[in-house]
């Protein structure tokens, strides 16, 4: 537990660092690449710190710049039609998508592309409908995959809990 807390202190300081970098236009592609490298960095911040083993700053520090020069390049290769296409696919998977049934999107100008597939729905304790969904995205032909929840809110946006 301590180190969960410990974790999320770390990830809260770099975030909290790293956010005067944004821009006053937030569809810049400035932009694009300040938030890549935030969520890269931090997320590479946490887990060099979970997995450090007996140096977790050492690792922090380590993972926090490669995570951050890994979350640069992948936004610098997604191009304003890919956020585009990738944020319209994953609204109408999660809205209308049947359990199961994957909707995709490409880009074949850039070669990149993606799918969201709802795997499980439900209700959570605020009412809201929630979905759990796997996530593909093929970046420059590197593909990642992870599965996150997402909750509709009252305005019908969906947001990552």
């Amino acid at each position: 537990m301590a180190k969960l807390i410990k974790s999320i202190a770390l990830a809260t300081t770099l975030s909290v660092g790293l956010s005067g970098c944004f821009t006053a236009d937030p569809n810049s592609d400035d932009e694009k690449l300040v938030m890549g490298t935030m969520l890269g960095a931090v997320l590479g911040g946490v887990l060099g710190y979970q997995t450090g083993g007996s140096y977790p700053l050492i690792m922090a520090s380590l993972g926090f710049m490669a995570g951050g020069a890994g979350g640069y390049m992948v936004a610098e290769e997604l191009t304003k039609y890919d956020r585009v296409a990738m944020k319209d696919i994953a609204y109408k998977s999660l809205t209308k998508a049947e359990i199961g049934e994957t909707m995709t999107w490409a880009n074949n100008q850039s070669g990149n592309g993606g799918s969201i597939t709802p795997v499980r729905s439900y209700t959570d304790g605020n009412g809201r409908l929630c979905r759990e969904f796997e996530i593909s995205l093929k970046v420059t032909q590197n593909t990642k995959q992870g599965k996150d929840i997402a909750c509709q809110t009252a305005r019908g946006d969906w947001v990552i809990i």
